[in-house]
Formats: C-alpha cells, sequence, structure tokens
C-alpha cells in the first residue's frame, strides 16, 4: 500500500461509505501512522425517513457509532460530510432533524447540496418533488449551520501544535499547508520551504482557516 512506499510521509483516504467502514479495518487504519485523521463520511440526510427513502443501508444511530469509534481511535481527527437537502418527499419536521443531527454530529466541514432530479431514477418519478424555493432556503439554513460547525472545529485547535505540510510559498512572508486533519493553516513572517512537514503552534482561526507559528 502507499503507507509503505519510501518517501510518502502522508496517506488520505477519500470518501468513504458508512455502511462499509467495520471495526476491524478502524483498527487496521490505526495501526498506519501515516495516515490523516480526516475522514470523509457521506451521510446524506441526518433524517431516518429520508434515508430509508434514498435506500441508504444505515441509520442515523449507526452513522454516529461509527463516528464516535473513529474519535476514539483518532483522537482530534476531522469528520467531514455531504448532506442533500430537498429530497423528494423531505418535509419541514425531516429537515429539521437533520439539521439537528448534523449539529449533533459536529461536522468540521459539510459539503451542502440541494436535490436535483436525474431522470430515470426513482427519486426523479415521485410526484412529491419539494419546490425550488423551498430547496434554496433549506440549502442557505443548512449552509449557515456548516459555517458555524466549522468555525467551532478551527476555534478548538488554537493552542495545539500540530504537523503541517507546507504546500504553497507565495513569498518568503507567507507560506500555507494542511495539518494531518486537513485543516488549513496559514504562516505568516516565516519562510518555509514547500514540501516540509512543520511543527506548528495554532495560534487563531480566521474564516475557512487556521493561522500559526514554528515560533513557540
Amino acid at each position: 500500500m502507499a503507507a509503505q512506499v519510501d518517501g510518502i510521509e502522508r496517506v488520505r483516504l477519500g470518501s468513504l461509505e458508512a455502511d462499509t467502514l467495520t471495526d476491524d479495518e478502524i483498527q487496521r487504519l490505526k495501526a498506519c501512522d501515516k495516515l490523516c485523521r480526516h475522514f470523509h463520511l457521506s451521510l446524506q440526510s441526518g433524517s431516518d425517513a429520508v434515508l430509508k427513502r434514498m435506500k441508504r443501508r444505515y441509520t442515523t444511530d449507526e452513522y454516529y457509532a461509527l463516528v464516535q469509534k473513529l474519535r476514539e481511535a483518532f483522537p482530534g481527527c476531522a469528520i467531514t460530510t455531504d448532506i442533500m437537502v430537498g429530497f423528494p418527499g423531505e418535509t419541514d419536521e425531516e429537515f429539521a432533524e437533520s439539521m439537528a443531527f448534523a449539529e449533533k454530529v459536529g461536522f468540521a466541514k459539510i459539503h451542502v447540496f440541494p436535490y436535483s432530479i436525474r431522470r430515470g431514477t426513482v427519486a426523479a418519478m415521485r410526484t412529491n418533488q419539494v419546490v425550488p424555493q423551498v430547496k434554496s432556503a433549506r440549502a442557505k439554513e443548512m449552509n449557515q449551520l456548516a459555517q458555524r460547525l466549522e468555525q467551532q472545529f478551527l476555534e478548538a485547535q488554537k493552542g495545539t501544535v500540530q504537523t503541517v505540510l507546507i504546500e504553497k510559498r507565495t513569498s518568503p512572508d507567507f507560506c500555507n499547508g494542511f495539518t494531518d486533519s486537513y485543516i488549513p493553516v496559514h504562516i505568516y513572517g516565516e519562510d518555509i520551504p514547500r514540501h516540509t512537514l512543520a511543527r506548528v503552534k495554532i495560534t487563531g482561526a480566521e474564516g475557512d482557516h487556521c493561522t500559526g507559528t514554528t515560533k513557540f
């Protein structure tokens, strides 16, 4: 596997399905010291009724249990996800359930998108389509929650010391990179070469990134 290749210091997983990650697989991942602590677990909806209509093979309880196992195995990990709003038949109550579940999990980042009709699918043939205005309003509300949760996650990093892979150096006074939990970190007033793994103390959170310094 990639982690066994000399010169590769980090391995990051792509999108994962919540019903395919077993306890044994989590333990195998835990044994890989190069694995990044970032897990993108597709959720789609935080309402069990909507998940059932989507024919998803997991419940919110099962999803949450998996998140807890990952957080226990990888302290400080980032859990990110995708959430669809306005799936055919989604009621106000079901949307509220999805909002509440997203807050309960405390995602580091959420990709929010409204349902769009795909010809030939079962969902497209449903007669209880959610009107565009409602889908837009729900997407806006979910995005507001996503931004608040992301800010909380970034704020929680203040004072921690993390390893940052420097990816860009636009001047001798600015560079940026990512922690192993895929947090963007901006470093000002320091000249650090690209592709360096630097120990950085997180000093702040601004918008969609953290700031930090190697001088501590």
